[in-house]
This record gives structure tokens, sequence and C-alpha cells, in this order.
């Protein structure tokens, strides 16, 4: 596949877990002799930044808003088409779908990686005239685990679909060359503060469980629900052990410095969940609510412990038991870094989506 040229396609350059896994993977394909490039609709943000920085180019149209962007499709079909890629790589934007229909001159085929951030009750209206056009158009549809790909599959989908994981790279999300100092225990939690994610669960497990065994909380990640969280952590009588450190540059450095992982969507089906990821390829036990694609990431009594969402009882008696056996921390978190090498290691990704690739020549 050396010297293929991909143009992924991304709605926007601000972070999160598509785009996340989506400029991992760019940067996996290239020693494999993969020229990518990205396309973004939204602003340059701060994945465009570091798409950049790592020497890829990056094309900006600067929308504001979606509407805006149907409004001028015709400006959007020529950025795609002018890209003159042997693929076009949809990033989880099948409201963009339709305009492949415009873009598919020069490019030979077109991919979808469905990796949105969350999966719904299914699809919208959108989203199913989107489809439509992907059964068409789409070659290859690839899906972030089996939950979102039985919701692809209940909506028309490409002539070839199979489940392909997001990566993680796991030489950079690697536990620490030594043993943390001595200290309180640190619970940690990552994401956007918004509904859905489960922080008011976390605080109220770590109130129950946590701070009575002398544990500290760690946040990680901003948004819309940050004051009300600080406001509950207060209410709950929690406040001055939990730190709220709002948006992480340095992740691996943050699961590190944890002892057991929180990922606790209560309303949101997650369509993978990149927090017990990296959590566990840097050697930590996650205590992760059976949100859609958690089910695919940890497993239950050997990386670490499922519940079901909103079970604030069943969170908290998770993290007490292990915060109160080190061994057991110690035993989950090796068992979910060989987990994380052996199924999930970037390059391994990669080395599956070429082949994927290959099979639509």
């Amino acid at each position: 596949m050396s010297g293929l040229k991909l143009a992924f396609v991304l709605w926007s350059g601000k972070v999160g877990g598509a785009e996340t896994a989506t400029r991992a993977l760019m940067r996996a394909l290239r020693p494999r002799g993969v020229e990518s490039r990205a396309i973004l609709f939204g602003g340059d943000g701060a994945v465009g930044a570091a798409l950049r920085a790592d020497g890829f180019a990056v094309r900006t149209l600067g929308y504001r808003s979606g509407a805006r962007s149907f409004l001028r499709p015709a400006r959007m079909a020529l950025a795609l088409r002018e890209e003159r890629a042997d693929a076009l790589v949809f990033a989880d934007t099948d409201l963009l779908l339709p305009f492949a229909l415009f873009a598919r001159g020069r490019a030979r085929r077109c991919a979808v990686l469905h990796r949105g951030e969350v999966v719904g009750r299914g699809y919208t209206r959108a989203q199913r005239a989107g489809a439509l056009f992907r059964r068409v158009f789409s070659d290859l549809d690839l899906c972030v685990s089996d939950h979102v790909a039985g919701v692809a599959r209940r909506a028309p989908h490409a002539r070839r679909l199979e489940v392909l994981p997001n990566g993680v790279n796991t030489e950079r999300f690697a536990p620490a060359d030594a043993p943390r100092a001595a200290g309180p225990l640190v619970v940690g939690f990552a994401g956007r503060l918004i509904p859905g994610k489960g922080l008011e669960d976390a605080i109220a497990a770590f109130a129950a469980a946590g701070a009575p065994r002398g544990a500290r909380l760690r946040v990680a990640g901003d948004g819309p629900l940050a004051f009300e969280a600080r406001r509950l952590a207060a209410l709950s009588g929690v406040g001055e052990a939990i730190e709220f450190l709002g948006l992480v540059e340095d992740m691996p450095a943050f699961w590190r410095g944890c002892d057991v992982v929180l990922a606790p969507s209560n309303g949101l089906v997650e369509s993978f969940g990149m927090v017990p990821l990296e959590a566990m390829s840097c050697g930590k036990p996650v205590v992760a609510s059976r949100a859609g694609g958690h089910l695919d990431i940890v497993v239950d009594g050997e990386t670490g412990v499922l519940f079901a969402p909103g079970d604030q009882a069943a969170l908290g008696a998770a993290l007490g038991r292990y915060l109160d056996d080190p061994e057991l921390r110690a035993r989950h978190g090796a068992a979910g870094r060989r987990r994380a090498v052996e199924s999930f290691d970037v390059a391994r990704v990669a080395e599956r989506f070429l082949g994927y690739f290959a099979a639509t020549e």
C-alpha cells in the first residue's frame, strides 16, 4: 500500500475522541508509506494545529455552523475534489456524506470511520438520509465497536462493514518506569464536563468510598458543567479532596498519576471509550459503566469492573475494593496493559486498516 494517498475528512479540529483517534491513525500510517492529509470543515482548533505540527497538510474551510456549510455545497464538494486523493476517509461525518456525490470524481474510493464520541438511540432522520448515500457511494464502513456496528447495520450501509477499534499509542501511553511516590491514593476521571458523562456519579461514589479512605479525585476536562460539578463537590463535603484540572495536555502523565480510573457514563451510550483504553494502556484498573463500546474494552473482573449506568452504589463498592486492595489494582492494571498492547495498539490497528483498504481494490 506504499504511496497510497488518503484525505481524512473531519468536521472540525476541536479535541474529541474522533479527532484524537484520527490523528493517531494518520501518524501510524505514515511509516507504512501512506500519505495522509486532513480537511476540516469547521475551525482549525487544537487538532488542526497538532496535525500541522506533525507535518501533515491540513485544509480548513472555517465554517462556523453546519447550516452555513450546507448552504454552500459546491464549495464543499470542490474542496474534496481538489484533493486528488486515492480515497476519501470520512471520520464520522455522516451529514457530509451526500457531498461525496460531487467529490468522488478524483477519489477512486470512499470509506467511513464510524467513531463518533457517542451513539444515541439510533439514527436521526438526517443521519438516515446520509446513510442512504453511504450505501451507494461508500466502499467500506469501519465501526469502532460491536455496539456501533449493530446500530449501523440497522440502517443502509456500505457493501462492506467491519469492526475496527480506535488505537492507542502504547509506547506513549505506558506505565510509569518507577512506582508512584507515596501519598494519598488517586482516583482519576477524564472527559468533557457535559450531561451524560457521569461526573456526578463519580463525585457521589468518591464521597462514599474514596474520601473516607483518604483518597483524592482528579478531574481532567472542561465543559458547561464545570461550575455545577464544583458546587456538587462542595455540597457533598469533598470539595477539598477533588482537584479540577481543566484541560490536560499530558494525558499519559495524568493516567500514570492515578491508582484507579472511573468511566461512569450514565446518559450517553459511548461508541468506544478512549478514556478506559488510555488508562488501561498505562496499567490502571478501570471502573466503567456498561455503556456501549465500554463492553468492547474493559473485561469485567480481569482489567476492571463494569456496572450498570447510574448505579452509584455499585460504582462506590468497586472503587472501595480497589482502594483497599493494592494487589488487585496491580493485577487488573497489568492485565489491562496486556489487553491494550495485544488488541488496541495503534500500529496493529493501522495494519488492519490497510488490509481492509486492500480488499476494496
